[in-house]
């Protein structure tokens, strides 16, 4: 997770993550590192849970004030000096300070917090009034606005996300379901090579398109269907059971600034 020195994203070990800094600033602060610099896009996520799910470790991190909650044993060094799993202060960890366990590879040459501790902003995936829309690929280099959108979106069933090709439900609350749980709208259908694009991207999960998982991806999806979203993944210090790999929110307005969203700068060279 990224800290920022003089306008500059660097993901380092042993600071506070940067938080409280909206979408743009956070993407602004990677590219000004130079050529193949950029914020970590959905795609690559996608890429690293999937990675993680195929090899049968999903990490676990800070995500219970400090400490994993499901093994509180497992803690990193708390920003503000107070012990694992006081639910009082900011309850953030310094960056790699926990176990092999809370890399994505469970050792520790692997990429450390993506579960728990900050949520982190994702280029190249947001919705407008619950549709997606997103590159076809990792091109992180294409302008938003020629994002195309992927002729699926999510809307709010009786409180239920639901994916859908016409979303006609546009309310300003949040819903939210476990990320494996997530299911269409009864009756539509998807055309194969989208649906098999949005399971690539860890948006739809692979039962909607009739395959199984050998364990259950980790993670609680949320989401609002008014206006301009965009995407953070992984979950925060206190989200217990709802953080993960697979834990997606779609529920922020670029602008949104809060002590617990983050974001992490990737490389392409």
């Amino acid at each position: 997770q990224s800290k920022v020195y003089d306008g500059r994203a660097c993901s380092i070990p042993g600071v506070d993550p940067t938080v409280n800094i909206n979408f743009d600033n956070a993407k602004a602060a990677c590219t000004a590192k130079g050529a193949g610099w950029h914020l970590m896009t959905n795609w690559e996520w996608a890429a690293v849970a999937l990675w993680c799910l195929k090899n049968g470790f999903q990490p676990r991190g800070n995500t219970n004030y400090g400490r994993s909650h499901e093994a509180t044993y497992e803690t990193g060094t708390r920003v503000d000096n107070v012990a694992p799993g006081t639910t009082s202060g900011t309850g953030r960890t310094l960056t790699g300070s926990g176990p092999a366990s809370w890399r994505h590879n469970n050792t520790f040459n692997g990429i450390a917090d993506l579960v728990g501790n900050i949520w982190e902003w994702q280029d190249g995936l947001k919705v407008i009034d619950g549709m997606i829309y997103m590159p076809t690929d990792n091109n992180y280099n294409l302008a938003e606005a020629s994002w195309p959108s992927a002729g699926i979106g999510i809307d709010n069933v009786s409180s239920v996300p639901v994916f859908t090709t016409n979303v006609t439900n546009k309310t300003n609350t949040q819903i939210y379901k476990t990320w494996k749980d997530l299911t269409k709208k009864e009756g539509d259908t998807f055309e194969d090579s989208v649906l098999k694009m949005l399971m690539q991207a860890a948006i739809i999960p692979i039962t909607i398109g009739g395959g199984s998982y050998i364990a259950a991806p980790n993670g609680r999806f949320y989401l609002n269907t008014f206006g301009e979203r965009i995407a953070r993944r992984g979950g925060n210090r206190n989200d217990a059971a709802d953080t993960g790999l697979f834990a997606l929110t779609l529920t922020n307005p670029r602008s949104n600034v809060y002590m617990l969203d983050g974001f992490r700068p990737a490389f392409i060279g």
